[in-house]
């Protein structure tokens, strides 16, 4: 009896086949009703995609013993990789975390876990080539849409949102994730415009190979490329190596050789100005080790190892990297205001696996790639031309992954080739009808799955989502200035008790943050119990995790914010900072905030002593330089701050207007009048037209008793045309 003959069963078939195939759209999705646009609306409907299909699998296997798991090594290993995942996830430093993930990632062996399943399950699934082949073909058609998304990007189309300073980033939000995905996506196409039999496709592939390597490189993603590249080379070798057309291997000889020749010529020709016109090309010749991108990278995993060596087999617990990156933070990171000092991933995918589960874990993350590009190489024997291209692929990402991490859109396209090599590995029958034994469909098997399932649906998904929409609601209330609105949806969100909280507090405490010193029309009394609310939040996730420097910090800015109002929040300040230490013994900002809390509670020497050991952590960076110029200035040591800023002066900064005006706020706030002086002297020359300099010298010659030399100005002024203006 055929599963044809079988109505229901071949409905649940579909219906599965429809999840998986809907999977295929997810990248595709930005939801700007929940914070991390990018991110949480593909996160929620992928889950719940996955956990549907779960349970149709599960129905559909108990009736038709052909979708019964036939499991492999490949399979194994990411049985065992998601098993170890989920054992140092509990014994790691934050289980929370490790198990739910957070906003920003959407991640967290909850999600990982159904990445896991999801290509588990489609390698049990699909039973022939040609059903392989049509699943791959609608995602190219997927990918298509998402390359003209990029397209319009490129071209400025308002009904686009671009998220990555000029690269493309399409519907991923990231140039990096696009970039991975287009690499992927190029091989992907490489398989089917060989083995598609109409002319018309392909004809349609060849052109979506050509419009998708538009894409990578107009991403600039230099690790995609490297993976392209370097995955050519492999595979013109590995052709080499395998075919035995004599013709296929001279081309393939032909191609290494062109491709190692263009590579020399490029480089040596790298600075000239043909080169940058080429996109993609451009950045990745450029790419030096002294370089900003570079630097940072060497130095995140150095950090990386330096926290593995601590908990070197079984890991900190996926999820939590950032906290062996606090610990052995490099301050040289830390260049100005607008530098990446939170990282919770290495942009190395061995690191961030190692770091996370230990030794263990990267050996079973290893396994799944060694053993499938293993049986792919001896596959090559009996199709080459299905080996070759599904190992340049799997080379290709795992290249690029050195240089980044996966994202959700790269995991479902890294498991669903897995799920291929599975399905490679244990394929017995042709590509005809399937035959099965068959059983009638199990009611009780569906009646228990539907009660499990919707649960888990509401708990894993829609209660996370619905905190996460309310979260963005309240912030929306705090923007627009009702305040009494944003705090009841804060409530609400935080009262849901989901993964969504920590980061929800963050979020609520920097609103009041940025509300103190503002103007609004909140009395004094509402803001100092806003400071308190949002403290007592920040004290509830340091004692949910204790282990995470940032929560600290944000305790910290908090308290010092307030403390011109209340002095006993520079001690709690204090407090926080003393335990935040040895979190982060080499980050900068909290001696800075250890500094503001000394200094408001009126020992400066000992705020003054904090301010300069943040700057000696990284004397490059001016902005440290500012922090102890600004301490210097607001305590009344005018001399000291005087010679700060001409340190400043001799180790590089430039003396242009924005620094001169910075030095002048705070001047003026010191009520250093005398020092003022000079300062709009130098604007002045810098700027003689902007009236506004003109009129505070001015004001401070007659603050300073100088009545002629305001007169003199004026006459200036007058002949500047300046006094009318």
């Amino acid at each position: 009896m055929s599963s044809e003959s079988n109505p229901v069963n071949k409905i649940i078939q579909y219906l599965l086949w429809g999840c998986l195939y809907l999977v295929l759209l997810i990248p595709i999705i930005i939801s700007s009703e929940y914070m991390f646009p990018f991110i949480t609306g593909k996160t929620i409907y992928f889950r719940i995609l996955v956990e549907i299909a779960l349970f149709l699998y599960i129905i559909l296997a108990l009736s038709n013993s052909c979708y019964r798991p036939k499991l492999n090594k490949t399979a194994w290993f990411i049985i065992i990789f998601g098993l170890v995942v989920f054992i140092t996830a509990l014994t790691g430093l934050n289980p929370h975390k490790s198990l739910w993930g957070n906003i920003e990632r959407g991640e967290g062996f909850l999600t990982l876990s159904h990445v896991l399943i999801f290509g588990l399950i489609i390698s049990q699934t699909f039973k022939t080539k040609t059903q392989w082949y049509k699943f791959f073909t609608a995602g190219i058609l997927v990918v298509l849409y998402i390359n003209i998304y990029a397209l319009a990007q490129k071209a400025g189309a308002s009904w686009t949102i671009n998220n990555s300073q000029g690269r493309l980033s399409s519907t991923l939000g990231n140039a990096a994730y696009l970039g991975g995905f287009s690499l992927g996506y190029f091989w992907i196409a490489t398989l089917l415009a060989i083995h598609r039999k109409y002319i018309a496709w392909k004809i349609f592939l060849i052109l979506f190979i050509l419009f998708d390597l538009y894409i990578l490189f107009n991403t600039q993603t230099r690790g995609a490329l490297i993976g392209f590249f370097a995955s050519i080379l492999i595979a013109a070798t590995f052709t080499a190596i395998k075919s035995n057309n004599k013709k296929v291997k001279k081309i393939s000889i032909l191609i290494i050789m062109i491709l190692v020749f263009t590579s020399l010529f490029i480089w040596t020709n790298r600075n000239s100005a043909w080169i940058s016109q080429i996109p993609g090309i451009s950045r990745l010749v450029s790419i030096k080790a002294n370089s900003i991108t570079a630097e940072s990278r060497l130095l995140a995993w150095d950090s990386s190892w330096q926290g593995w060596k601590d908990r070197f087999l079984i890991g900190y617990g996926w999820e939590n990297f950032n906290v062996a990156f606090n610990k052995y933070f490099h301050p040289e990171i830390f260049r100005d205001k607008g530098s990446q000092i939170w990282f919770d991933r290495a942009h190395n995918t061995i690191l961030d696996v190692a770091v996370a589960s230990g030794i263990i874990g990267l050996i079973a993350y290893l396994a799944i790639f060694i053993s499938s590009i293993k049986n792919l190489y001896n596959y090559a024997k009996k199709n080459l031309l299905i080996a070759m291209p599904i190992a340049s692929f799997l080379i290709a990402h795992f290249i690029q992954n050195i240089f980044v991490f996966d994202s959700l859109p790269t995991y479902i396209m890294l498991f669903s080739v897995l799920g291929f090599v599975i399905y490679l590995q244990t394929e017995n029958q042709p590509d005809t009808e399937i035959k099965a034994k068959l059983k009638p469909i199990n009611p009780l098997a569906v009646i228990l799955g539907t009660i499990i399932l919707i649960p888990t649906i509401i708990y894993f998904n829609l209660q996370p989502a619905q905190a996460n929409k309310t979260g963005l609601e309240s912030i929306k209330y705090f923007y627009i200035g009702n305040i009494n609105k944003a705090v009841e949806l804060f409530d609400q969100a935080v009262n849901m008790n989901t993964y969504q909280t920590i980061e929800l507090r963050q979020k609520f405490a920097e609103r009041v943050i940025n509300l103190i010193g503002a103007n609004h029309n909140l009395t004094e009394e509402k803001i100092e119990s806003l400071v308190y609310k949002a403290g007592n939040e920040i004290q509830a996730s340091i004692k949910a995790n204790k282990y995470d420097a940032q929560n600290y910090l944000y305790l910290m800015s908090l308290y010092n914010s307030y403390s011109h109002k209340d002095r006993s929040l520079a001690q709690q300040s204090f407090y926080w900072g003393q335990k935040a230490i040895p979190l982060s013994p080499t980050r900068p900002q909290i001696y800075f905030e250890l500094g503001r809390a000394s200094i408001n509670m009126g020992q400066i020497e000992q705020g003054i002593a904090y301010f300069k050991t943040g700057v000696e952590l990284n004397p490059k960076n001016y902005d440290s330089h500012w922090s102890l110029l600004t301490a210097y200035a607001l305590t009344g040591n005018l001399t000291q701050a005087q010679s700060q800023y001409q340190h400043m002066l001799d180790i590089g900064m430039t003396e242009n207007i924005s620094s001169l005006e910075r030095l002048a706020n705070l001047y003026t706030i010191g009520r250093a009048k005398q020092e003022l002086v000079p300062i709009y002297q130098k604007l002045i020359e810098l700027n003689p037209t902007q009236k506004s300099y003109w009129n505070a010298l001015a004001e401070l010659y007659l603050e300073l008793g100088e009545k002629n030399k305001a007169d003199a100005l004026a006459i200036q002024m007058e002949k500047l045309n300046l006094s009318t203006q």
